[in-house]
């Protein structure tokens, strides 16, 4: 191979090498987002709270972010660290506090997002947990 052949192998090489370093330097720094839609009784469900909850080795564990649904029961964590498990909890309680009435909580789960860098739809269906007589 004569020089002129190697030097053009070489710069391939590098460039190749550098595209590579670049590609794999944007995926380390992707960010994950997780969003989704609360429901309860097939509706979406505006104003209830969304908590962001990770897996460590010892199991769940609420996270300091917490959000309140749009108006149409949407909601958005984004910046999430990569090469962690997520699942976001739902959480509404109906009803005033009066003597004699009471208030009705309902709470649901997420699936499990694993994130990898980018977005992911994880959509929440509430289920009735209890009655709280005041």
């Amino acid at each position: 191979m004569n020089s002129t052949k190697r030097h053009t192998a070489l710069i391939l090489a590098l460039a190749a090498l550098s595209l590579t370093g670049l590609v794999a330097s944007a995926n380390a720094n992707a960010a994950s987002s997780i969003t989704g839609v609360v429901y309860a009784n097939g509706y979406r469900q505006p104003s209830s709270t969304a908590t962001l909850f990770r897996w460590t080795n010892s199991g769940w564990v609420r996270t300091s972010l917490k959000t309140t649904t749009s108006s149409t029961g949407r909601y958005t964590f984004t910046g999430l660290a990569d090469n962690v498990s997520y699942s976001v909890e739902g959480y509404q309680a109906y009803g005033r506090c009066f003597i004699g009435t009471g208030v009705d909580a309902w709470r649901g789960y997420s699936r499990v997002v694993d994130a990898r860098g980018g977005a992911y739809g994880a959509n929440i269906t509430m289920a009735f947990e209890q009655h709280i007589t005041c």
